[in-house]
């Protein structure tokens, strides 16, 4: 979708490896977006279950495949490659919602003191269905490094300006590189806003590294809230609720896990994401 070069170039970034059951859906939801400056770029890390074949019958898609240090370093890859003045981050298994795309390109047009824009998401399972809408948060960095990650990265928009001030993605992390990011771009000086929409779907499902490796994933959010002064004792509570919500509701236990999950939001620990 190129074109229309009175409206800014929104650059999509999806690092791949080994997701053939869902880039799919995740190329289709960008190519049927109704604002008609996009390019997707796919970084793929040398898939070998079918996805290079699915990434060949898109001929709109900026694409390349070859062994990479890990998912931040293809994100940075893309960031770099992107020409876009708006960057927008969707893992190969998650999906845009209609009118995403436009509707954080308006909102960053009216709005020229925000860097980055993000909305609420929708979690969904593996085969689509939607499980819950989750609900986010206006930006305050101390709730960021209190409660963990309030930013939905799939429903997260940005400009260029951050790569200037910001820098790219931290490589030596490997599942709260976006927390990490938000936070330093916060610390940057730069405006970060939420608007109340819900412009993606957030895949939960086995193979994702949220849930099969949600220890390891949480150790590495909380190291980074204490980088940053984060507190001891909050991020530990919120790391625990949310490991225990998100592997019973991946189980048969699924209900008794949602109502985990309230249980803690009633309690006033509202961050949900990573």
């Amino acid at each position: 979708m190129h074109g229309h070069e009175s409206q800014p170039l929104v650059s999509i970034i999806t690092p791949s490896f080994n997701q053939a059951s869902f880039i799919e859906r995740t190329i289709a939801s960008v190519e049927s977006q109704d604002y008609p400056n996009v390019e997707h770029i796919v970084i793929d890390g040398g898939s070998s279950d079918g996805t290079i074949e699915i990434l060949k019958k898109h001929p709109n898609l900026d694409w390349l495949s070859e062994p990479d240090n890990g998912q931040s370093s293809a994100i940075n890859k893309g960031f770099k490659k992107a020409r876009g003045e708006i960057i927008g981050w969707l893992n190969s298994d998650d999906v845009y919602y209609p009118g995403a795309v436009r509707e954080a390109v308006e909102y960053l047009q009216a709005h020229p003191e925000t860097a980055l824009v993000y909305s609420d998401f929708m979690e969904i399972e593996a085969d689509d269905r939607e499980r819950a809408k989750v609900r986010t948060l206006p930006f305050d960095l101390g709730r960021m490094l209190n409660q963990g990650n309030l930013i939905p990265q799939p429903s997260t928009f940005f400009r260029r300006v951050v790569f200037e001030r910001a820098g790219y993605l931290n490589p030596d992390h490997r599942y709260a590189m976006d927390y990490d990011y938000w936070i330093r771009i916060a610390k940057s000086g730069l405006r970060l806003d939420r608007v109340d929409r819900c412009w993606s779907g957030f895949r939960l499902h086995g193979t994702s590294k949220t849930i099969s490796e949600s220890s390891r994933a949480w150790r590495e959010h909380r190291r980074i809230s204490r980088a940053y002064g984060g507190h001891f004792l909050v991020p530990l509570f919120y790391g625990y609720r949310r490991l225990v919500y998100l592997r019973l509701a991946n189980s048969r236990f699924r209900a008794l896990g949602m109502r985990v999950n309230r249980v803690f939001r009633r309690l006033g620990f509202k961050g949900f994401h990573g």
